[in-house]
Formats: C-alpha cells, sequence, structure tokens
C-alpha cells in the first residue's frame, strides 16, 4: 500500500515467531523484484534501489498502528543512513537506534531544568511540548533535511525560547544533554555510528541558529529601546507618543499586540492606542455595549483582571498562562483572536498616580519572564511615565 510519495508499506503474514530467519527469503525476493529494470520507451532502462525499516509484531506486542509506522520510520532512516556499508537493503526496527527511548529520555531530563516556567503549562500543554520536542528530533534524524529548512526551524524555535524566557545557558546545557543521551544510546552501534555524527553535527547547528536568533532579538530590542528614547524627547504631544510606543513594540518579534488606555468616568478601561487588528476588534465591539470590558472596580467580575490590579497596586502585572489563570477567564477569547499565551501590563504613572496601562501581549507562555524582560518592562514603566 503506498502511503505517500515513494513510501509504501507491505504486510507479511503468518511469520514463524520462532524463527524470523524465515522473513529473509521473502525480502530478498521482494528486493529482486523491486530492482528489476524498468523498461521507459525506446530501450531506455532503469535501475530501482529501495531501504526498509521492518517491525516484527506478535499477538499483544503491537496494539497502536501509529508507533509501529513510527518504529518502521526510523528502522528505515537506519538502512538509509547507512546505504555504504549495509549488507542488507533492510533494517530491523529492534536493531535500529532506539530514538523513542532517546525522545524519552531527553525530555525527562529537561524537566529538571526551568521548572518554573514548565509548571506553568496545563497537562495538554505539556503533553503537546512533549509531542513538539519528539517532532524536532525526528527532524533532526531526517535524511533529507536540507539546510535551509533546518535553519528555518531552528531560528523559530530560537524565537519561541528567547521570547518564553529561557537562557541562552540552559538552552547551551539542554543541547549537551542531548548529546549526551545520543552518545549514550548509539555508541555502542556500529551501524549507526555515521548517523550519530550526523545527528551531532545537526544538533551544533541548531544551537548556534538559535544563539544567534537569540542575539539578534536582544538587538532588535535595543533597536526598541533607542526608538523609544528617541521618540520621547521629539513627541509633540501624549497621542503621537503612545501611537509611536504601541508601533515600535509590535514591530518586535516576540510581539503579537499592543495597547495603551486608560479608565474612563464608567470606571472601564478604552483603548487610546492599538497594534493588533484582533485589539482593535474587540475595543470597537465594547463601544457598541458588546463583550467584556476590563473595569477598575475590584468589586465587579470585570474588575479581578490584571489591568484592575495594575490601577490598586500600581505594580507591573503579569499573565504567564492565559490557560490557567482564572483572573482572565472573561477574556479568553481575546487572547485566542490574538494567539497570545501570555501578557505584562505596565502602569504609566503621573505624579505616582496610575493614570493608564500599557499592555503587551506575547505569543508564548512565560512571555518577558527573564530578568532581559523584567528590565525591559521596568525600563517601558519609567521612561512613558
Amino acid at each position: 500500500a503506498r502511503i505517500g510519495g515513494d513510501e509504501f508499506i507491505v504486510i507479511f503474514e503468518n511469520i514463524n515467531k520462532n524463527d524470523i530467519d524465515e522473513l529473509k527469503p521473502l525480502l530478498d525476493r521482494l528486493h529482486s523484484a523491486i530492482s528489476e529494470p524498468v523498461d521507459l520507451s525506446k530501450n531506455i532502462l532503469v535501475n530501482i534501489e529501495a531501504s526498509m525499516g521492518l517491525v516484527v509484531c506478535f499477538e499483544g506486542s503491537c496494539n497502536d498502528t501509529a508507533e509501529i509506522i513510527r518504529k518502521a520510520d526510523y528502522a528505515l532512516y537506519s538502512a538509509k543512513s547507512a546505504k555504504a556499508t549495509r549488507k542488507t537493503w533492510w533494517v530491523l526496527a529492534d536493531e535500529a537506534f532506539p530514538a523513542i527511548n532517546i525522545v524519552k529520555e531527553y525530555i525527562d531530563a529537561t524537566s529538571d531544568g526551568p521548572k518554573e516556567l514548565l509548571s506553568q503549562l496545563t497537562i495538554t500543554e505539556f503533553n503537546r511540548l512533549k509531542l513538539e520536542q519528539g517532532k524536532h528530533f525526528e527532524k533532526m534524524i531526517d535524511p533529507y533535511l536540507t539546510m535551509e529548512t533546518h535553519k528555518k526551524i531552528a531560528e523559530t524555535a530560537g524565537i519561541i525560547h528567547a521570547g518564553s524566557g529561557v537562557e541562552i545557558d540552559w538552552l547551551i546545557k539542554s543541547y549537551d544533554l542531548y548529546l549526551n543521551i545520543l552518545q549514550h544510546n548509539l555508541m555502542n552501534s556500529i551501524r549507526m555510528r555515521p548517523a550519530l555524527s550526523i545527528i551531532s553535527r545537526r544538533l551544533t547547528l541548531d544551537a548556534r541558529w538559535q544563539i544567534e536568533m537569540f542575539k539578534a532579538i536582544e538587538k532588535e530590542r535595543n533597536k526598541a529601546f533607542k526608538k523609544i528614547d528617541d521618540l520621547v524627547w521629539k513627541a509633540i504631544n501624549y497621542g503621537e507618543l503612545i501611537e509611536g510606543i504601541v508601533n515600535i513594540l509590535h514591530s518586535l518579534k516576540e510581539i503579537c499586540g499592543v495597547v495603551i488606555g486608560r479608565i474612563d468616568t464608567k470606571g472601564i478601561f478604552r483603548a487610546e492606542a492599538i497594534s493588533g487588528l484582533p485589539l482593535e476588534t474587540y475595543f470597537a465591539k465594547l463601544d457598541e455595549g458588546i463583550g467584556s470590558p476590563v473595569m477598575r472596580d475590584a468589586g465587579r467580575p470585570e474588575g479581578q483582571g490584571k489591568i484592575g490590579k495594575v490601577y490598586r497596586t500600581g505594580k507591573i502585572q503579569k499573565v504567564i498562562n492565559y490557560a490557567n489563570d482564572k483572573s482572565v477567564l472573561l477574556w479568553n477569547d481575546l487572547y485566542k483572536s490574538l494567539n497570545a499565551r501570555s501578557a505584562a501590563m505596565v502602569p504609566l504613572k503621573l505624579d505616582e498616580e496610575v493614570f493608564a496601562v500599557l499592555v503587551i501581549f506575547f505569543p508564548f507562555v512565560g512571555g518577558f519572564s527573564s530578568p532581559v524582560h523584567e528590565e525591559f518592562l521596568g525600563y517601558l514603566h519609567h521612561i512613558i511615565s
């Protein structure tokens, strides 16, 4: 059965579990059939080569079809990567390197790293994170992965890690863990030593590109510092100042929406400067009386959010993960429409009184949680006030 492109699934039935060697003649015959020259036209003959990843299942040992195909994929990779030295055109999954165990071991090891950030994830989000880590590893072992594609993957991961507050030191440590786990699992496999070398180089490149993205984002953030400094001195009025600020901030890769607003005579938070279409839509509907407003009054549900708390405390407030923060339950739809996972609310003060609030939305859990981000938020609070 063809499963896509040049990949097919072949099923052999009634295999004697006490004599798996009986598979070899079947596989030899299959290979002979595949390798038979194909006459395209006018005596043009084409020879076809193939590689196979093989999974052997007996009753009760394989109940998950997706897992069977995954193991076969890993074994297929092993067969492809050892073309020059292999003795057979197929590799048995049990003889291939234990990629699934490597992913699990890596996840278990890294779980002890940024614990505070991981603890903010819901169970569903944590399971999704493990799945994404597994997919990332699968890409690292894909023999067809190009350098261009690999760099894009690494840069995207770098943006996510930088925006989530993962520090470079931990990123480097995590790659050291990855390599140690790989070496532990693969070093004794003569067949997989070439693959280990390739994967190690890819992981080194992955780390380098992510670190470069960290530095690029930091450079971008520093440019935003300078632009805001200049704007503070050059802006003719308050309206020009806040419009410029929200546009500068929203241009950063790690930010997905910005609004500056203040409480009106009815105690409702109204936007004065916005960047981000979903935010514009939310406040436009609010003007029509549609949706849940943000309020200052702590005695009302609409006043239990972080903006209300900023007004009452005069301190920066954060939503680390809207999915498990009950204080922003009324505005979950807004977070979803922005594709935001976290937010920071910065008080803008005049004579020590909060007169407005700057709200920044981030597409990652734990947005602006690192010491560098804390410094950035403190700068915004000080310079705009």
